[in-house]
């Protein structure tokens, strides 16, 4: 079926109806990352979650992309509300620039609210942001919405349970089951007798069958390697995973090893464990110096997907500060490859060999990572504890998707894309038609969102050079008073070939008779067209042309 384009808010208006449910995920949806779902009620909106996605490479000069917060979409609804699962980027990565643009109220779990915080601290932003323990519920008429922890990669990790015009929507997240006998978590087991409308589910790892490993599993991987070796271990994970890290720690402690930090991120969430009392110990030594001396230690580092500006990437470069890979020390890759940096994570893994390091991935020893979203066991064991109206696979690309959808034969499931707009009465589930919508593109060095158009141009840049013509010209002279200043960028510098082109355009202008201003607009285009024609046919391609031709 081809679906409809919803261009504008009128055509919105025109297909939604008082008092009836809607949503819409703006991310997250038939791409992984940028996670963002829209619940609409009477012209009254909640936004679940506001990620970020990372740049793919033919994004030049971009560090992430965003959903744009230009769009109409956030304008014309009266927004109460921005509703946090978790603390991972693809779920806060967009949201400083959103409050930016509109301010609301946010609602996350305790840890979500810290790490937003340090956020907004970068940007200079002063938004408050109210807390909300797993457990507990947030009225915002006519919503409601109820947390409920779950398992994960981060602290407080939470689904949501939303109430809106007499339905009842589960709202998953990211997240996993974490135990050892294929059992929801206890605030999932609640949800037992619940009359459930809607079940959106996390789609990651739907493409695997049975249960996701609990993030304990990973204690004996780990301390077979670190007592086994007498060398340095590095290891580098989601700067996140706290489990992961504080497990590392306890196994440093009952071995004897000193456990050091580099990374601003993981420091930042150990100090934030303790003050927060999640963790009784600080785990790690601040005297990163003295880890310079010693060739029997652990350290954690930040970096796993690759990042160029990353402690890890610094390590493979041979230039941190304080560490240097000596030969058969070990580094381990507890992570996966988020789609998109497996170049990045190759060329750092090369780097690291060079140097005479050696290297373990999760697939070279399985055991020293799991992944932090559900398989496919716990997926459908879910559906069926729920026993939804209706099942929308979210978050991931569109084959992940479509693999939840396969898993749930016999039962009522839809599958949505970014920018399709949902409607749900009487026990159906449709979609109405599909919003167009695009994306921000965050600039590397500035952090101000940049059009596509503006990201596209700067790829024609990179590939083609610029040729920079400026000057001041006096149509009834016939003259340059000027200039002409011609230069090029990412180009061939061929200085007589700009003297001859100079001493073209000077005679360009002496030809034409003098006298009166007639026709200056011809004037100019003329001198243009011979610059573009003369460049192109020097350089052997047409670069991005830049003329600014002032007249007196």
């Amino acid at each position: 079926m081809i679906k409809p384009l919803l261009l504008e808010y009128k055509d919105f208006k025109q297909v939604t109806k008082p008092s009836r449910l809607y949503l819409m995920p703006l991310g997250g949806c038939g791409t992984f990352g940028m996670n963002m779902t829209c619940y609409i009620i009477d012209r009254k909106m909640i936004i679940v979650d506001a990620g970020s996605n990372f740049a793919e490479p033919w994004m030049v000069g971009v560090s992430f992309v965003i959903p744009n917060p230009n769009h109409w979409v956030f304008q014309k609804f009266d927004l109460l509300a921005y509703i946090i699962t978790h603390a991972h980027e693809d779920h806060i990565g967009a949201l400083p620039y959103f409050l930016k643009k509109r301010k609301s109220a946010i609602y996350a779990s305790p840890w979500t609210v810290e790490t937003i915080q340090r956020r907004f601290f970068e940007h200079n932003l002063d938004c408050p942001i109210t807390p909300v323990e797993p457990g507990g519920t947030v009225t915002l008429e006519p919503f409601s919405v109820k947390f409920l922890k779950v398992g994960h990669s981060i602290p407080d990790a939470c689904s949501l349970l939303i109430r809106a015009a007499g339905n009842t929507i589960f709202h998953s997240g990211d997240f996993k089951f974490d135990s050892k006998d294929g059992s929801p978590p206890p605030s999932l087991q609640s949800l037992k007798d619940e009359s459930i409308d809607i079940a959106l589910c996390d789609s990651t790892n739907a493409d695997k069958d049975g249960f996701c490993p609990p993030e304990d599993s990973v204690g004996e991987a780990f301390r077979n390697i670190i007592k086994s070796t007498n060398k340095n271990v590095f290891i580098t994970s989601f700067s996140s995973n706290l489990f992961r890290f504080t497990l590392i720690g306890e196994i440093c402690k009952s071995l004897g090893k000193t456990l050091y930090v580099s990374g601003r991120s993981i420091r930042n969430n150990f100090i934030l464990a303790r003050r927060m009392n999640l963790i009784q110990d600080t785990y790690f030594s601040d005297d990163a110096e003295a880890s310079a001396k010693t060739s029997n230690s652990v350290i954690l580092i930040s970096g796993c997907q690759g990042e160029y500006r990353s402690a890890l990437a610094r390590l493979a470069n041979d230039e941190h500060r304080f560490f240097r890979i000596k030969k058969g020390d070990l580094v381990l890759f507890s992570s996966r490859a988020i789609p998109g940096n497996e170049k990045n994570i190759v060329e750092i893994i090369n780097k690291l060999k060079r140097l005479k390091a050696k290297v373990l991935t999760g697939k070279d020893a399985p055991g020293i990572h799991v992944s932090g979203h559900a398989f496919g066991g716990e997926i459908e064991t879910l559906a069926k504890h729920l026993k939804a109206n209706y099942f929308i696979p979210i978050h991931g690309g569109f084959g992940h998707l479509l693999a939840n959808q396969e898993r749930h034969k016999g039962q009522k499931t839809l599958l949505i894309e970014n920018g399709d707009l949902i409607e749900y009465d009487s026990k159906l589930a449709k979609i109405n038609g599909t919003l167009k919508f695009d994306h921000a593109y965050i600039d590397e060095l500035s952090s101000i969102p940049l059009a596509k158009s503006e990201v596209l141009e700067k790829i024609q840049i990179a590939k083609k050079g610029v040729a920079t013509l400026s000057g001041v010209v006096s149509p009834e002279q016939r003259q340059w008073i000027r200039g002409p200043s011609l230069q090029f960028i990412g180009l061939p510098q061929d200085d007589a070939f700009l003297a001859k082109l100079t001493k073209g355009l000077t005679n360009a202008l002496r030809e034409e008779k003098k006298g009166n201003r007639a026709d200056p607009d011809f004037l100019i285009k003329k001198l243009k067209a011979l610059w573009e024609s003369e460049v192109e046919i020097f350089v052997g391609k047409r670069p991005v042309f830049k003329a600014e031709i002032w007249l007196i």
